[in-house]
């Protein structure tokens, strides 16, 4: 999860939902702007240095693009018969060969597509090309060009994907504009021929929604469910202020070897909750963690965290490293610099609808100027977290794991600005300067290979800073790897938590 929470501000970040009314306070009329150049009001900029693009030139832009930009060849992405025939005759008379390779499919709105063949045939020509400068065009809103630039950036340049999304977006990407284009950009980048369908594994509500038992820990009343006989494997969940039952049942196989304790973090799930917001910080659910190990009778555990629950496993490895067997640090950032870089690519890859419904729900809490409840609060996590899977959803999908999506606000709305909140938030979240104390610790770090929310690059640093730590990377999962790639996922953490030190 990744929804920030202020007073009065009740969005996924950096969703903008609200228009703001400026009343001027003279009735003066605003200087003239100046009008843009010809080069401005194509929108030119480099993809690598004999590649350009921007918008369908006019017929007076070809003679400045071959003198000006040294341009000697045109690739069009529209049809034909969508360039007007003064633009191509003022082409030719500029030295400049026109090319067409159309890439749009299906016409606009949701149906449309790319012609991922047709894409790539560009890309393989624009790395080919030399001889002078390559001017790749398409018209104005369409966004195409950016398709092609995403797919260069990471066929040719090989960025990764979060990066190239990155910068699509900032050169015109409008996912809301274009509903297909970001299952495409998906194709693009991992090769597939179509998204792999995120499987249902099915768990009844008395099972999943049940209560375990409270077990008091260092004050506070936390509820706790076991499973399985062996060495202790606490699991962490995220949010933060989400709950144990995101994990169930794809975690289960791993009681199988050993005794797995789910619990819910303070505040969250059936766990007792604080009524005021300083009761939470980290530190407090460091302490919480090793009061229930305590109570449960454990010496050793193995810690597996995923999203801000990894932070918090690795926040307990560096307060009690004697307490700690192994870790297991799953989509997760050790530090809300690297977190912030990148947090509102997920955003980018909402549709017009889902911004619709994310104005919806806000506007009331916005106008009444209150924080959202736990029920207001998870059905904007509704709304948002199918960015944060690779895999199509399908409407079981959505309706088993609509029962997973519950948040309690007041511990998102306390937490947040500690693990992913800008410079100066209180207890901003850095541990990078101390992942070296944790050497002796056998970590295992697990990336989605197509994670939006902690990219691979971000949960990397974990692997580089934890001496002799293990990294893999899930093909072709999001944020939820375990999900996704269940049988992947399991087979890179079963023999780990197996392993006899060496």
């Amino acid at each position: 999860m990744f929804l920030r929470i202020g007073k009065g501000v009740t969005l996924a970040a950096a969703v903008a939902v609200l228009c703001v009314v400026v009343v001027p306070t003279r009735a003066e009329e605003p200087p003239a702007k100046p009008a843009p150049t010809w080069d401005q009001r194509l929108g030119i900029f480099p993809i690598n240095d004999h590649v350009v693009r921007g918008a369908l030139p006019e017929a007076t832009d070809c003679a400045k693009l071959a003198q000006e930009k040294g341009v000697k060849r045109i690739i069009s992405l529209l049809p034909e018969n969508e360039v007007p025939a003064d633009v191509k005759q003022a082409a030719d008379a500029a030295g400049i060969k026109y090319e067409f390779h159309p890439i749009a499919e299906g016409g606009e709105g949701a149906d449309r597509h790319t012609d991922r063949a047709e894409v790539a045939a560009v890309v393989d020509e624009l790395r080919s090309a030399g001889g002078g400068t390559t001017y790749l065009h398409c018209k104005s809103g369409r966004n195409l060009n950016a398709v092609v630039d995403f797919a260069y950036q990471v066929k040719v340049d090989d960025k990764p994907y979060v990066e190239a999304l990155l910068e699509v977006f900032k050169r015109g990407m409008q996912a809301p504009q274009n509903p297909g284009l970001v299952q495409d950009l998906k194709l693009i980048a991992s090769g597939l021929d179509a998204l792999p369908v995120v499987p249902v594994m099915p768990l009844s509500d008395s099972e999943l929604l049940g209560r375990g038992k409270r077990v008091n820990a260092g004050g506070v009343r936390l509820h706790v469910k076991s499973m399985g006989e062996g060495p202790a494997v606490y699991v962490l969940h995220g949010g933060p202020g989400e709950s144990h039952i995101m994990f169930r049942p794809y975690l289960d196989a791993l009681a199988k070897d050993h005794t797995l304790v789910y619990y819910d973090q303070r505040g969250c799930g059936y766990s007792e909750r604080p009524p005021f917001r300083e009761a939470y910080t980290i530190e407090r659910n460091v302490a919480d963690l090793d009061a229930l190990r305590e109570a449960l009778g454990h010496d050793k555990i193995t810690l597996l965290g995923q999203s801000t629950g990894g932070a918090l496993a690795v926040s307990y490895a560096l307060a009690h490293p004697e307490q700690v067997d192994k870790l297991v640090i799953v989509s997760s950032w050790a530090s809300a610099e690297e977190f912030t870089r990148t947090q509102n690519v997920a955003n980018g890859m909402l549709t017009a609808d889902d911004i619709a419904k994310l104005r919806e729900l806000s506007m009331p809490l916005a106008a009444q100027r209150r924080d959202p409840n736990d029920d207001e609060l998870s059905a904007m996590q509704e709304v948002v977290y199918p960015t944060q899977f690779f895999g199509a959803l399908t409407p079981e999908f959505k309706k088993d794991w609509s029962r997973r999506a519950r948040v309690s606000s007041l511990v998102a709305q306390a937490m947040n600005m500690q693990y992913m909140g800008p410079p100066g938030a209180p207890g901003r979240l850095d541990l990078r300067p101390r992942l070296g104390e944790l050497k002796g610790i056998p970590t295992l770090v697990i990336a989605g290979q197509f994670d939006v929310v902690a990219p691979v690059e971000t949960v990397r640093t974990y692997a580089q800073g934890i001496p002799d730590a293990r990294f893999e990377i899930i093909p072709n999962a999001g944020h939820y790897v375990f999900v996704e790639q269940n049988a992947k996922f399991l087979e890179a953490v079963q023999p780990f938590l197996t392993a006899q030190p060496q």
